[in-house]
């Protein structure tokens, strides 16, 4: 049970929106920013619609402050954040203290069956398509049709083929200043390829938050560029991975997520429940989308949920930050356990900057954000659009988070949770079902 859990009942719960009685509220804060619904319809790129609270905004001003003078392409340092000494430290703790002990003992999450569900999932056949390579078509025998029209098909096939979410970016100066140094293929460097397209792979919270940390993603991740490659091959375009891209900032240029407290992106439609971003270039004429506002980033100068969870801060240690305002400034040098350091966050971003040279479990924190949990129980629709309207309501939205039971495990805890996920209800596909705070009474 988490440490905030108590009980709300639904008319203190009003009354703290300010909806119970005479007063209004924060409605009188929520307003639809259109005219009309053809305005709505022709205000997104290539027919994809985020909910109309969520505003769009200028090309490459997303809602943190970048400075794009420094932006340059460029490469983390070789140092592993799993590979640092205090990291170490505390795996070694853990495996001693309870994996060791839970398997001996055969207890949920340490016994066959999660064994063989974790084999599975990490089947990685299909990962790094590159061998597909450079497709030549004849442009007769090609796909034809608007850019609008190839991003409506590419996002139904893609929501049929493993990715519920596709956007699109151009291949210019400053989406090139994203690439990774030294690691992009010649065909994109010759300007053949002209596009980018971003496909989401989710999480499973409902299995992260009972310690089984989602091992299917990153093999989903794989296949399904797997599955891109091949559908773009066969409409008579070319698909290429982009290696190794800046996966956070490329979502939140294309308008699918926001920079978080967490320096990961987070979604208004899924919050923290995004893997990665599968990345390709290429030249089929495509849409570009801009960054948005859902409120996110400004929330999380209020919220700081995901910062006190943070296991470091009994230790005495900010693996993520707990200050109000964002900076530009950059964290120590990553330590590796023969001592050397490397650099492992890019410059030219003003945000605040989770430092995994401290961070021991890359679990608890996203878990546990305000926006995985504004999806279920009956206010959260009102919650989601007054957000980005006004900040005034924040801080009792994230104080509610802290109240509610949202099930976050400890170590302590995780066996048990994990016996309730093997009994979960599967009336809706995995990644559409979680727990989330529909216990308002």
């Amino acid at each position: 049970m988490s440490k905030f859990h108590t009980t709300v009942n639904r008319r203190e719960f009003m009354k703290g929106l300010g909806l119970a009685g005479a007063g209004i509220g924060a409605a009188a804060l929520v307003a639809p920013n259109f005219k009309d619904i053809d305005e709505l319809a022709a205000s997104h790129s290539g027919n994809f619609k985020h909910a109309w609270w969520v505003r769009e905004r200028e090309a490459y001003n997303p809602t943190v402050d970048v400075d794009w003078d420094q932006i340059k392409p460029w490469k983390r340092g070789p140092t592993n954040p799993k590979q640092t000494p205090k990291y170490l430290e505390q795996s070694a703790y853990n495996k001693a203290t309870y994996t060791d002990v839970w398997t001996a003992e055969k207890l949920e999450g340490y016994d066959i069956k999660f064994s063989a569900l974790k084999s599975a999932a990490n089947y990685w056949k299909g990962t790094n398509p590159d061998d597909l390579g450079w497709t030549k078509v004849d442009s007769a025998d090609r796909w034809t049709g608007t850019p609008e029209e190839g991003a409506g098909i590419i996002r139904a096939a893609m929501s049929y083929l493993g990715s519920p979410e596709v956007h699109f970016l151009k291949i210019d100066d400053k989406t090139r200043s994203l690439f990774t140094k030294d690691a992009s293929t010649q065909d994109i460097e010759d300007g053949k390829c002209k596009n980018i397209i971003l496909s989401l792979n989710r999480k499973d919270i409902a299995l992260s938050r009972r310690g089984g940390n989602d091992p299917y993603s990153y093999s989903h991740t794989g296949v399904v560029a797997r599955r891109m490659q091949t559908f773009l091959n066969g409409l008579g375009y070319n698909c290429l991975p982009v290696p190794n891209p800046s996966n956070v900032a490329f979502s939140v240029l294309a308008g699918g997520a926001e920079l978080s407290r967490i320096d990961h992106g987070c979604s208004p439609r899924f919050g923290m429940g995004m893997k990665t971003w599968n990345i390709y270039a290429t030249d089929m004429d495509l849409p570009a989308e801009n960054p948005i506002d859902a409120g996110i980033t400004k929330f999380c100068y209020t919220c700081k949920v995901c910062a006190e969870i943070c296991e470091m801060q009994a230790l005495g240690v900010n693996a993520l930050s707990m200050e109000t305002e964002p900076t530009w400034d950059l964290p120590n040098n990553l330590p590796a356990a023969d001592g050397s350091t490397a650099d492992y966050k890019r410059p030219g971003v003003k945000k605040w900057f989770a430092d995994y040279a401290y961070c021991t479990c890359i679990l608890r924190c996203w878990t546990q954000c305000t926006f995985n949990q504004l999806n279920h129980a009956f206010a959260h629709d009102l919650i989601r659009a007054s957000i980005p309207y006004t900040t005034v309501m924040n801080g009792f939205y994230s104080q509610m988070d802290r109240l509610f039971d949202y099930g976050v495990k400890t170590y302590e805890e995780i066996p048990e949770g994990i016996e309730t996920w093997w009994n979960r209800d599967l009336g809706t596909w995995i990644h559409d079902t979680q727990e989330a705070g529909d216990n308002v009474q």
